[in-house]
């Protein structure tokens, strides 16, 4: 355990470190730049694109909560759900996902009995798989750094199906913590499950940091010309008759007399005052920054919200042909997230069935709402289109605001039988007024 350990924390974890930095616009590229010489402008300007695109990946997958469907074990979900704040940790393991290409989770069992599950560090967390056709999981390993008497020490947690197991490191050896005994595993399955955004579990951006780096680099170029620009060279060309006092006059009004004075020949030369600054290129450079801005747009399948092209008033359809990049990365996130989910829900289930709390969440459904604007005048037009030839449920199932068609069937049905029963009512009425007036009139 101690080489993973070592391989984690030396080549693994810097990398992680790395990414979270793009993401807080901590950009290394930039920042670790060498620095211009005085007095020269050293700008360092680093740009959000990671935090900008993961925001929108994330909301795009996540915006509309993750439903858990099961008709059966509707209610425990939905309980367990909600003791954990679901949807939270769901959009949280949804952004480690797209920032670090991997997620790790941790299911267990609180001490009021609950069935708790939250988000780990994938920087302090990694997992030991099989190297069989069939990979499995067999162990988790979980590290920190914590200071005990005023040292620095790296506790370690390590765990398996059969049990747990607390270690420190001293001295790059690998010792059993006497505060912390072995525990036995209940769940009789690995606790710490990994969730991937891909199989190379590679973070979204992180085939693009080159080109953002370019881009800070091309951005903070053009700060410096800007500024240098200010404190250009002056060039004076010619014998002048000047001396010292008179040109620091000169500069305190502003002005410059280039009066010049006989040569050694006496004949009178002219004078050339300008500056000398460097030549900036607004078209190639501004073309060149554009070039970079598509490419990391292109190469990561976000679109560019501030391209005119993109913005408009556009049907959802229209909308979806723009975001077909973006459609293929859901898909591929969406379903490495579902089997995570189902493994979430598995670890549960087998420590219910431990103790005799048997459930069964194999049939559970898990479904993603993209969160993209929605036209209703298109889905009432495919409604009464296509109405007839599917189930009334499968036509509800299309209407973004319905979450639940067959309760809105049963809503249906009560508000007809309500007026069925209504009208029962009325038509009724007349009958009993004309044996009311019939009897009335035998009691004349």
């Amino acid at each position: 355990m101690l080489t993973f350990f070592n391989l984690h924390r030396d080549q693994q974890r810097p990398r992680l470190q790395e990414l979270l930095d793009y993401y807080l616009t901590n950009n290394k590229g930039i920042n670790q730049r060498p620095g211009r010489d005085e007095p020269y402008a050293d700008y360092r300007i680093a740009h959000a694109f990671v935090k900008n695109g993961t925001d929108f990946i994330r909301g795009y997958i996540g915006g509309n909560e993750i439903t858990f469907r099961d008709e059966q074990y509707a209610d425990e979900i939905q309980h367990i759900n909600d003791i954990n704040d679901a949807h939270v940790v769901n959009v949280e393991i949804l952004e480690d996902c797209i920032i670090y290409g991997r997620a790790y989770e941790i299911v267990y069992r609180n001490t009021d009995n609950q069935d708790i599950f939250k988000r780990l560090d994938p920087k302090n967390v990694f997992v030991i798989y099989s190297d069989d056709i069939e990979v499995e999981p067999l162990a988790a390993v979980r590290y920190r750094s914590e200071k005990i008497n005023g040292k620095d020490v790296t506790l370690i947690d390590f765990y398996t199906a059969d049990y747990r197991a607390y270690f420190y490191v001293d001295n790059n050896r690998l010792r059993e913590r006497a505060d912390m005994p072995q525990e036995l595993n209940m769940h009789h399955m690995l606790q710490i499950h990994e969730y991937n955004a891909n199989r190379f579990r590679q973070g979204v951006f992180e085939n693009v940091l080159d080109l953002i780096d370019a881009y800070d680099y091309a951005e903070s170029d053009t700060a410096n010309y800007m500024t240098d620009l200010n404190d250009a060279m002056l060039k004076i060309e010619g014998h002048l008759d000047l001396d010292i006092e008179e040109a620091k006059k000169m500069r305190k009004s502003r002005i410059i007399l280039a009066k010049t004075k006989p040569d050694a020949s006496g004949r009178i030369g002219n004078a050339n005052v300008d500056y000398i600054y460097k030549q900036y290129d607004v078209a190639g450079v501004e073309a060149y920054k554009k070039r970079i801005q598509k490419d990391i747009h292109k190469f990561t399948n976000t679109p560019d919200l501030s391209d005119e092209h993109f913005g408009g008033v556009q049907s959802g359809e229209a909308m979806k042909y723009k975001l077909f990049g973006l459609e293929q990365l859901r898909v591929t996130i969406e379903r490495q997230l579902t089997k995570g989910f189902k493994r979430r829900f598995a670890i549960i289930q087998s420590v219910r069935n431990h103790l005799n709390d048997n459930v069964d969440f194999t049939d559970m459904r898990i479904e993603f709402k993209p969160n993209i604007p929605q036209s209703l005048a298109e889905y009432a037009d495919i409604f009464i289109k296509l109405g007839g030839r599917v189930s009334q449920e499968t036509l509800l199932s299309w209407l973004p605001n319905i979450e639940n068609p067959k309760e809105e069937l049963e809503k249906v049905k009560a508000e007809e039988q309500e007026t069925s029963d209504s009208h029962h009512y009325h038509d009724a009425m007349p009958v009993q007024q004309e044996k009311a007036d019939i009897n009335n009139v035998e009691l004349e």
